[in-house]
């Protein structure tokens, strides 16, 4: 307004932050509207629980994975690319020996965490309680 002090609000106006948060499963449905790559879209819903954050730029960053790999003769070589953006790579490793039936127990899992990453076993534990409770809200 003319004659306002710069920074001056008028009556009735505030300052107001807005945070927009959306869900994983959220940000995925919203890609669907627009993103025609079936094979990359559907992938990323099957890990979708997975993630820490997903970020649209993924879906079209596999997309360029993808087709590099065809171009090379790694045409799968995408679906590692998206399995590496999931999560930190700690957390990645005890997902993988969560998977790995060659093991006996958890006890053995975190053993071979606590090698490969020369953390502590309980960061396994930390990590595959995480996991788990995710793989159970998702169900």
């Amino acid at each position: 307004m003319a004659g306002q002090r710069p920074g001056h609000r008028r009556r009735g106006e505030s300052r107001a932050l807005i945070y927009f948060v959306p869900s994983l499963p959220e940000i995925h449905r919203f890609a669907g509207e627009f993103f025609d790559d079936l094979e990359v879209y559907e992938f990323i819903g099957e890990h979708i629980d997975y993630f820490d954050r997903l970020d649209l730029r993924l879906y079209f960053k596999a997309r360029e994975v993808k087709a590099t790999g065809v171009r090379t003769g790694q045409p799968e070589a995408w679906k590692q690319f998206v399995l590496c953006q999931m999560m930190d790579i700690d957390k990645r490793i005890a997902l993988d020996l969560m998977c790995d039936e060659s093991f006996a127990s958890d006890n053995q899992r975190a053993k071979e965490y606590s090698r490969i990453t020369e953390q502590s076993d309980r960061t396994f534990y930390r990590h595959r309680d995480e996991i788990k409770l995710r793989q159970e809200q998702a169900a």
